[in-house]
């Protein structure tokens, strides 16, 4: 009989899944004896070429985990920046918008006042850049800055 050569090949990767999944058996048991003449040697042999297949999810981790550190510095960063690049976007109110919405957000106009203070954050920040150097960090200004601003609007007198 003649031998198709794909089968030939299929013959030999059943042979290798058999040995295998003998090894897989041998080592999953301890108590069972090794199986198709492979010794404590090579069955150790065995078990230190699976462990690298098995320590990979390890290895992966571990750069998974330092890039979550990175990014979550980045992160950090970026959102200061994107915070100063919105409010950068902003133009600033003009004399006449400005004593408009004053006069609205002292009526009770929630949407005048909160125009009122999206308009002016620029002004809390270049105050905040001045007090970077004193032991005080620029997101902690820019917080209490925004707090005061709020205050101020509260007490701003378009009249005069």
């Amino acid at each position: 009989m003649t031998r198709n050569p794909h089968q030939q090949l299929d013959d030999e990767t059943s042979s290798d899944e058999l040995s295998d999944e003998a090894l897989i058996n041998a080592a999953s048991d301890p108590d069972s004896a090794p199986a198709d003449g492979v010794d404590g040697a090579d069955g150790a042999q065995a078990n230190d070429a699976e462990s690298p297949a098995e320590n990979n999810p390890a290895i992966v981790v571990d750069p998974v985990d330092e890039l979550k550190t990175v990014l979550a510095a980045e992160l950090s960063t970026d959102t200061t920046q994107h915070y100063l690049n919105q409010i950068g976007a902003r133009p600033l109110l003009t004399v006449t918008e400005e004593v408009h919405f004053a006069t609205l957000a002292k009526q009770g106009n929630f949407e005048a006042r909160q125009k009122m203070i999206e308009h002016n954050l620029r002004l809390v920040v270049s105050i905040a850049k001045h007090y970077i150097n004193r032991g005080v960090v620029l997101l902690d200004l820019i917080e209490e800055g925004n707090l005061g601003l709020m205050r101020a609007i509260d007490k701003f007198e378009p009249e005069r």
